[in-house]
This record gives C-alpha cells, sequence and structure tokens, in this order.
C-alpha cells in the first residue's frame, strides 16, 4: 500500500513522553498507510537511542545538531515523499481518531489541525496546581504541536519560516499572505503532556517574549499581548522615576499591574468554578511567568 502521510515529530530531550506520543500516532483508526519519521534536535538525553530501541526500526530517526524547532521542521518536511505531511510535538498524543477527522477536512483546506490541551502557555501551571483548562485555540489557525499540511504547498514556502522560536507563527502568517486556506477543528481535541519544570518554564516564556517582539517588528500586527507589552514598559519606567525620586508608588503600581496580568491570564486559560483555591495558590508563579515574558519583550527591542 502506497503512503501517504508523513507524520514528523520534532524531539528535544523528549525521553520521558516520546513513546507515548509515537504510540498515539502508530495507534491510528485510519485506513490509510502512514509513516512516522522523528528528527532528534541535538537531544542529550538519549531521546533518538530509546526511539530506535523501542521500535525497532519501524520508526525512522534523522538526528541533527540542535537548531531549533523550525530547523528540526524543515528536515522533517524535506525527507517527506508523501501527499500530506502531519507535523506533530514528542509532547503530544493524539486521540485515535485524529488522522481520520484531519483526512476528511483537508480536503477543503490546504492544512488542519486540532487544538492541544492545555496550551503551551499554561501547561506548565495545570500540571503543577492540577488545574483543568479551558478549551482555547491560540492566535493562529493551526500550531506546530499538531497539524497536518499538503507537502507540496510547505516544499514551496521554502525556509522564511524557519526560526528556532515562533515558527508556526511565521508560517502560519506565510500561508495567510499567499491565499492558502487553514483550519482549526474545534472538537479534535488533543492531549499536550509537557514536563518542562517551572524553571525552564520561566526561560521559556522569557525567549517567547524575546521571539514576540521581534514578530511585532516583522508583522506590525496589533495583539493583546502587544498592548500589555507596552503598558508594562510604561509602567516600569514610571517605576524607575519614582524609585530614584524615593518614592515607592510606582514600584506599587509596577507589582500591582504584573498580578493583575497574572489573574487575567489564568482567567482566560481555566474555570474558576471548582478550582478556586487551587488556582489562587498558582497566581503568584503565573504572574512571574507572565513577568518573564514581558520582561522578554523589553529585552527583544535592544536584541533587534
Amino acid at each position: 500500500m502506497t503512503e501517504e502521510v508523513t507524520f514528523v515529530v520534532i524531539a528535544y530531550n523528549e525521553v520521558q513522553g516520546i513513546v507515548q506520543c509515537i504510540n498515539s500516532i502508530l495507534n491510528q483508526e485510519s485506513p490509510l498507510s502512514y509513516s512516522v519519521v522523528v528528527v532528534d534536535d541535538g537531544s542529550t538525553d538519549g531521546t533518538a537511542d530509546l526511539v530506535e530501541t523501542t521500535f525497532n526500526g519501524t520508526v525512522r530517526v534523522i538526528r541533527q545538531q540542535n537548531m531549533g524547532r523550525g530547523s528540526a521542521r524543515l528536515t522533517g518536511l524535506q525527507s517527506c515523499l508523501t501527499k500530506y505531511v502531519a507535523m506533530v510535538d514528542a509532547d503530544i498524543c493524539l486521540p485515535i481518531n485524529w488522522l481520520a477527522v484531519c483526512l476528511e477536512n483537508i480536503e477543503a483546506y490546504d492544512g488542519v489541525g486540532g487544538i492541544a490541551i492545555p496550551d503551551g502557555d499554561c501547561s506548565t501551571i495545570s500540571r503543577i496546581f492540577r488545574l483543568e483548562p479551558r478549551r482555547t485555540g491560540g492566535s493562529i489557525s493551526l500550531t506546530g504541536n499538531n497539524s497536518m499540511f499538503r507537502t507540496e504547498i510547505l516544499k514551496e514556502l521554502g525556509k522564511e519560516w524557519v526560526t528556532p522560536q515562533g515558527e508556526d507563527f511565521r508560517l502560519q502568517k506565510m500561508l495567510d499572505e499567499r491565499g492558502y486556506k487553514t483550519f482549526r477543528i474545534p472538537d479534535l481535541i488533543v492531549e499536550h503532556r509537557e514536563k518542562k519544570s517551572f524553571r525552564k518554564t520561566l526561560n521559556w516564556f522569557f525567549i517567547s517574549g524575546k521571539d514576540a517582539t521581534k514578530l511585532w517588528f516583522q508583522y506590525r500586527g496589533i495583539r493583546l499581548p502587544d498592548i500589555v507589552a507596552v503598558n508594562f514598559t510604561l509602567i516600569s519606567i514610571i517605576a524607575l522615576a519614582t524609585f530614584i525620586a524615593g518614592s515607592s508608588i510606582g514600584t506599587a503600581l509596577l507589582l500591582i499591574f504584573l498580578l493583575a496580568v497574572g489573574l487575567t491570564h489564568l482567567s482566560t486559560k481555566f474555570e474558576f468554578r471548582g478550582q478556586s483555591h487551587r488556582l489562587l495558590l498558582a497566581w503568584i508563579p503565573n504572574s512571574t511567568l507572565m513577568t518573564a515574558y514581558l520582561i522578554g519583550r523589553v529585552v527583544g527591542i535592544f536584541a533587534r
């Protein structure tokens, strides 16, 4: 049977969850023939060895130096000879009907995908504080952690979207600019099993903030995070000025602002009913993550 879909799983130090991810792909209920390729992006924890040993050659492994998510996706894409390519992150577990549902929908589109729950912005907080997340989509139609595309279209786009961070946002923008149609399937829910520590998540938010500033300079589109970042910058300047003047009013204002941002973010990602006490415990840690993101936004201005 001729293969029609290639699943590209990108991984960097994902030894804890990649076996479950691949099993969820191999267990898809679909008459279509497909294969799985893992692109190991310079892992140091034995991820590639684990895949080769566990799946005994049935899953192809491509090893490369650590060059970031975009490069890993491109490496997998370039190895594809099938009509469709499905991009999946190693901390994702697909429902058994993911492939079938995507194939039903992609006839009318150039790219389709589901909604990962919890999303990347709240996955660590959700895990640590045992919080049930809302089913909310991101700011773009498709995220790189679970999406299917027509292979020829992605190959035609070249390498402009390939960056270490934010590659899926850039890819979505390129698809939109060239008139391609994408669709996030609202009832296709995907399980996100991210295992990052709070410290690593803090660093991820900072790096994401820096990249978000680059995205703003590149595309000039105003989103809510951009407005929050501008307000953070202005209030930080006021706090510094009042501190130099011997007053703590600005510092107090900045602290209140950051706590408000953290609480607002929690309210958009989680339902308060039935878990309000755990949300209160998560308030300050989540505000800390939001602070790391906003600092990254400011640093991103100078990083340019």
